[in-house]
């Protein structure tokens, strides 16, 4: 996931799923279907991270109910937690994990 510097993996990261696969010539409807589902893991994944760093507090509880981003942004890294970050590492995660799931089936 990362290199041995400590970025994200920028080869992968940058490249649209289907650019990775070899599918970036799908039907636009497959791409927009299949980027919902993905969306939806991948947020599901980044919730999870940020539940167990704000395990024990009601940090997330109370910032949600504000509904304002940016702030439960900033809330989350005065806390030590960057968003951006776990949402890159997560993102980059799961497209090795589908680059590597294509690979055995080859």
């Amino acid at each position: 996931m990362n290199n041995s510097n400590g970025t994200i993996n920028n080869s992968v990261l940058g490249k649209s799923i289907f650019e990775l696969l070899s599918i970036d010539n799908i039907p636009q409807l497959q791409k927009s279907r299949i980027s919902e589902l993905m969306v939806k893991i991948i947020l599901g994944r980044i919730s999870a991270r940020v539940n167990d760093l704000t395990e024990g507090t009601s940090i997330l509880e109370d910032l949600t109910e504000e509904k304002n981003a940016k702030k439960v942004k900033k809330a989350l890294f005065d806390k030590g937690i960057d968003l951006d970050q776990i949402a890159a590492e997560e993102v980059l995660a799961f497209k090795e994990e589908i680059l590597s799931l294509t690979k055995q089936q080859r």
